[in-house]
């Protein structure tokens, strides 16, 4: 979930959807551009089951990471840095260690 809300970060800090007023700001929120389509389509397949989905994800996510990073501004670099823990966090889930406690 956190991935998919990052995906749609520049589309809630945009010029356009801040002086916005309530339906328009609806009607943005709705609307997709490709890049926001690319990156959602990221997140479900980083969090699909099938390797090859996941390995096609991870070199799509670093070719967005490079877009996004071109772009200027601090708060385009931290959105940057943010997709980028998302994503390897999603491509290599941390594995859970069962506990003798929990063997029962």
């Amino acid at each position: 979930m956190q991935c998919i809300w990052e995906a749609k970060w520049p589309l809630r800090h945009s010029s356009a959807y801040k002086s916005a007023d309530v339906r328009t700001k609806r009607q943005l929120a709705n609307s997709s551009n490709p890049e926001l389509r690319k990156m959602q389509g990221v997140c479900r397949a980083l969090s699909s089951t099938s390797d090859t989905e996941k390995r096609q994800a991870r070199s799509t996510c670093q070719e967005l990471l490079l877009v996004k990073r071109m772009r200027g501004g601090d708060d385009a670099r931290l959105h940057a840095n943010r997709i980028e823990r998302v994503c390897t966090a999603l491509a290599d889930p941390p594995e859970t260690l069962m506990k003798e406690g929990n063997l029962r």
